[in-house]
């Protein structure tokens, strides 16, 4: 409860009562007259409220903060040249990490891209706000180019932040000399997202893939059939193959020595399935001894024989059952053309093997001696339980995720089933109602799922015992290609029912769908399109290339009582446009339709829009790619996302950066 609520409530009964009849026949429009507000005359400007910020509390105990009128302002990082992250120098040096805010780079890149903010709900760091994003090395591409996930967090609302630190990040690639080539090469971690839970536990969850995979761009590892996993007497295996890419054959190759070639050869692209019998060996994926498998082209696989290679649960090697002798291999180098800092296209840096720098291996590194199946995309997680300052090893938890996989115990069919999934860069979050609440849920999304014909499917995931296990909901496709679901957000209704708001494809004129489970994630309803209007300049949510960030307001509730939804998206529009331009925040009122529920972005069902322009310099405009929006412990919105490129010290290329915003709302 905040210090401002406790002193309306030791007030007299009279002058509360004088406050509730204010509130009553206050107008719906006086806060859209607010310099800022859309609609209201203003472009914005002006600072944030302060919280004090010491409740410890989980967020959705306290009491609503009176009801929204408007927007008052929004205060942009950009404004005072502040970022969360963007390069150093020329010279891409690793950063300090002891700069003014915003101006650490991490590692030796100079690309950030995908920001995915959260608050912690309760615990000893109810409060913080943390923000991740994807470190690009190389150029600013998708998977498989390598990416890394960094984190800062803030103790007062936003005002100053830690120094950068590391979320997940592999040294088996040094990408210092190739700042603008595509590296390929490279286990990454990539479009994460950020949750927490009230027991101060944080989770950073990310696409998690092996050398040669990803989803754009270069990649020769299509989206295969088949699957990583075999199930085999109560336990989960990956399928594993010998490296003789990047390895010499050798007599005691099963005695984990292992002799490098001398020269670098790239990746052939992945034509085996997931049950062609070259992946003839087994690795137990919550950790143990390596193990021939046998009858792996059949339904009924079996261990075989132990190999004198051990992991730990995140897929490191070792030499003893005790883990305490490391299996290394050689760093790579690279260097690359600087001709095209943006490239997303088939440039590759020059690789070497750097013999003198000796690594500790993993099973999804380019120069393991045992290599993972490469035809799909896995989902790791990264855990913190000291409110994000450190960091644990990336987990995989696919074979829980993957709802085939973890329902297929009998191993059936896994030659024509398709298994690329990746996780949504929203965010996640604890769950206030319904039969799970306390659960935290991330959203994720599958492309050809099962078979082709599927498209884009949207789901969730969630853990009920701190990262420990996790648990998948049903697929949802929607009805037309044009409502299909790519990258989504989970909304939470006031029943507990899940609602996913879905980034839109280009036939659809980009506008958001949304769909609804009353049970869980069991069943899904297909309501359409978030926003129905038609006219794009009116429409709030009608461009849709872009990720949609949408948010539950906790602290607030509208003037009808109902709940409230803040999204965040760019405002260019149109079928045949991208827009990904000038940022915009709304706000909506999660209303009944029945017995399920839809959105209505008038204050009170029949006014004004409730919303705000950001992301861009007074008088311009600029990119506004992925945003995402979190409510702080102060009542305010704070929003984290991609700003434009920018020009370094010697005229370079640098960026994009990862920016940040802060609104202050108008309460009667």
């Amino acid at each position: 409860m905040t210090k401002k609520y406790r002193k309306i409530l030791r007030g007299s009964a009279l002058a509360l009562l004088l406050l509730l009849l204010a509130v009553a026949f206050a107008s719906c429009d006086s806060g859209l007259n607010e310099p800022g507000a859309v609609g209201g005359g203003g472009t914005g400007g002006g600072g944030t409220s302060q919280g004090t910020g010491t409740d410890e509390s989980p967020l959705w105990s306290r009491p609503a903060i009176k009801k929204l009128y408007g927007i008052i302002s929004v205060a942009r990082g950009d404004d005072e040249q502040k970022y969360l992250v963007k390069a150093v120098d020329s010279t891409y040096s690793k950063g300090t990490g002891a700069g003014t805010v915003g101006v650490d780079a991490f590692h030796d890149t100079n690309r950030y891209r995908i920001p995915s903010a959260t608050v912690i709900p309760g615990g000893k760091y109810a409060g913080r706000l943390l923000v991740i994003s994807d470190a690009r090395f190389g150029s600013r591409a998708d998977l498989p180019a390598k990416a890394s996930t960094w984190v800062r967090y803030s103790d007062d609302h936003g005002k100053t932040w830690s120094n950068i630190a590391t979320v997940s990040d592999f040294d088996d690639t040094d990408m210092s000399g190739a700042r603008s080539s595509m590296n390929r090469m490279s286990v990454s971690t990539g479009d994460s997202a950020i949750g927490a839970d009230s027991h101060g536990y944080v989770y950073s969850i990310s696409s998690f893939v092996a050398p040669m995979t990803g989803n754009f761009f270069g990649g020769k590892v299509d989206n295969i059939a088949g699957s990583p996993y075999v199930y085999i007497d109560g336990e989960w295996y990956l399928r594993l193959r010998k490296n003789t890419e990047l390895y010499n054959n050798s007599s005691d190759w099963d005695a984990g020595n292992f002799t490098e070639k001398s020269i670098w050869q790239d990746y052939a692209g992945e034509s085996y399935n997931g049950r062609n019998s070259v992946y003839e060996y087994a690795a137990p994926v919550q950790g143990g001894q390596l193990r021939k498998l046998i009858g792996n082209n059949s339904n009924s696989p079996s261990l075989g024989d132990p190999i004198s290679v051990w992991i730990d649960g995140y897929y490191y090697l070792y030499k003893d059952k005790a883990l305490s002798q490391k299996l290394t291999a050689s760093q790579l180098n690279t260097s690359g053309d600087q001709s095209n800092p943006d490239g997303w296209g088939s440039n590759y840096p020059t690789i070497t093997i750097n013999s003198a720098k000796k690594i500790h291996q993993h099973l999804f590194m380019p120069m393991s001696p045992y290599q993972v199946w490469r035809g799909g995309v896995f989902l790791g997680m990264t855990r913190s339980k000291d409110g994000g300052q450190t960091w644990e090893k990336t987990k995989d938890i696919t074979y829980m995720t993957n709802k085939f996989i973890a329902a297929n115990t009998s191993n059936a069919d896994l030659l024509n089933r398709l298994t690329r999934q990746y996780v949504c860069p929203t965010r996640g979050f604890e769950l206030q109602n319904g039969a799970h609440q306390g659960a935290v849920v991330f959203a994720i999304y599958m492309v050809g799922t099962e078979s082709t014909s599927d498209g884009e499917a949207a789901s969730f995931i969630w853990t009920q015992d701190k990262g420990e296990t996790w648990n998948a909901a049903t697929k949802f496709t929607g009805g037309t290609k044009a409502e299909h679901k790519g990258e989504t957000a989970i909304v939470e209704a006031p029943d507990g029912d899940i609602i996913l708001v879905s980034r839109n494809v280009r036939e659809g004129s980009y506008r958001p769908t949304y769909s609804v489970s009353n049970d869980f994630g069991n069943s899904w309803t297909n309501k359409g399109k978030v926003w129905t209007g038609d006219d794009k300049d009116t429409n709030p949510l009608y461009s849709c290339g872009n990720l949609i960030s949408a948010i539950n307001l906790r602290f607030t509730k509208d003037i009808l009582e109902n709940s409230l939804v803040a999204f965040s998206t760019d405002s260019g529009g149109g079928a045949n446009d991208a827009g990904r331009k000038n940022g915009r925040l709304w706000i909506a009122s999660l209303v009944q339709d029945g017995d399920t529920w839809k959105f209505d972005f008038t204050c009170n069902l029949s006014g004004s829009l409730i919303g705000m322009e950001y992301g861009y310099p007074s008088g311009g405009s600029a990119s506004f790619h992925y945003s995402s929006l979190v409510e702080t412990f102060d009542g305010s919105i704070f929003s984290a996302y991609e700003g434009s490129a920018w020009a370094g010290p010697g005229g370079e290329h640098g960026g994009p950066v990862i920016d940040y915003a802060h609104f202050t709302l108008d309460r009667k």
